[in-house]
Order: C-alpha cells, then structure tokens, then sequence
C-alpha cells in the first residue's frame, strides 16, 4: 500500500470514529430527554474512540453516566478520556460538573478539544502534573479543587507505574468527599487496584461491590458508609 494509499485510509478510519461518537453523543442526549442512558448510546461513542486497550470498558462507563444521572451530583474524574465525554453530555442535561484531572497535558489539551467540537459545557479537563509527596507521587490540584464537592469520584489515573500508585486518591482526596460518596476504581486486573478498592472502603467505613467489565477489565464500586 502506498503512502498516499495509507493516508486516505487514515482520514477515512478517523472520519468513521468521529461519525460513531457524533451519533451516540445525539442519542445519549436523546436518551437524557427520556430521563435514561441506553446501552447503544455509550457503545457507540466507545466504537467511535478507538482506544479499548486504555479507555474505560462499556460496563464502566454505563454505570458512572447512570450513577450520575441518579445521583445529579458533581464528579472528580482522575484521567480524562472516553468518560469525560459523556459524563459531560449527562453533566450538561443535569446542570451539575464534571472535573477531569490529567497529568499529561497534551492529552488533557486533546479532550479538551473533544468537548468543545461536541459542545459539552459541563465538563472541563484540568492538566496537573504529578508532584513528589515524600514517599509516593500524586496530582498537584490547584487550590480550587475543593474534594467536599463531589459525589462521584472516578479513578482511572494517574498511570498505574506512578510511584506509589494511585495511593495518593487515599491521602489527598477520599478523606475530604462527602458521606455517601461513589468512589468508582478501574483496573480490577491489577492487583495494586484491588487493594486501593479494599483501603478507600476500610478508610471511609464504606463497602465495596466488584463490577465486571469484560476482558479483564473489572472495576469496583466503593460506597462511601457514614463517619
């Protein structure tokens, strides 16, 4: 195949993705008119993305959207991506917000651009770059970041061979959400994951229900319990 062969296959597979995410971000806010978020919606826009090896699974991000469609509260998501988009979209029905904290800023810049081609209004992607914290490297937020604010906390980043993991979320973040709280953890298949999942519940008095993902992509459900 020749270069400029390659190159029309390219615009054609990115004209294609972008289609997919166009249509299931119309029927997402169809659904939202209903009051509901339907299966077809969220698969489309996951068809669209084109990234299954690190975005978020199907199941997860169904879930977050409804979560938050039930609850009507604001999300502090750790890793932006596929999940910005469409709490967004929900976040804009709603009239509540969504924070995405990323440590890379061209990516952060990418997704910011992904709202703004959609027209997402609620939803804003903050770049924060990892700081030392002594014995583990975590987010430096800017100070506006106030934790009590949100109801939903999605973790998904920083990258999992960040030093101490995503340990930080326990010393910085989830003693300061609310009661209540849903604190939602990606990437059951690790085992770091599945002690963090164990830690934020046995920190906030909370329970913890594993979720299934598909194809090794396990998340869990920690339910902030009262103090």
């Amino acid at each position: 195949m020749g270069l400029l062969s390659r190159k029309l296959k390219d615009l054609l597979v990115s004209a294609e993705r972008r289609y997919h995410i166009w249509r299931g971000v119309r029927r997402l806010r169809s659904d939202l008119g209903a009051n509901h978020i339907s299966e077809e919606a969220v698969a489309e826009i996951w068809l669209g993305w084109g990234n299954p090896g690190w975005s978020a699974s199907q199941p997860l991000a169904l879930h977050v959207a409804r979560e938050l469609l039930a609850r009507k509260v604001d999300v502090i998501e750790l890793g932006s991506g596929l999940t910005t988009l469409i709490l967004g979209v929900v976040a804009d029905h709603l009239g509540t917000r969504v924070l995405s904290v990323d440590h890379d800023e061209h990516w952060a810049q990418r997704i910011t651009g992904v709202l703004q081609r959609h027209r997402v209004s609620s939803a804003t992607v903050v770049h924060a770059p990892l700081k030392d914290f002594g014995d583990f490297d975590w987010y430096d937020l800017p100070p506006s970041v106030q934790p009590s604010f949100f109801g939903i906390v999605v973790v998904d980043g920083p990258p999992g061979a960040t030093r101490g993991g995503r340990g930080g979320v326990n010393r910085l973040l989830v003693p300061l959400i609310p009661v209540s709280s849903a604190v939602f953890v990606d990437d059951l298949a690790r085992a770091a994951e599945v002690e963090l999942a164990d830690q934020i519940a046995s920190l906030r008095n909370g329970t913890v229900r594993v979720c299934g993902g598909g194809a090794g992509h396990d998340y869990a459900l920690v339910s902030i319990g009262p103090a």
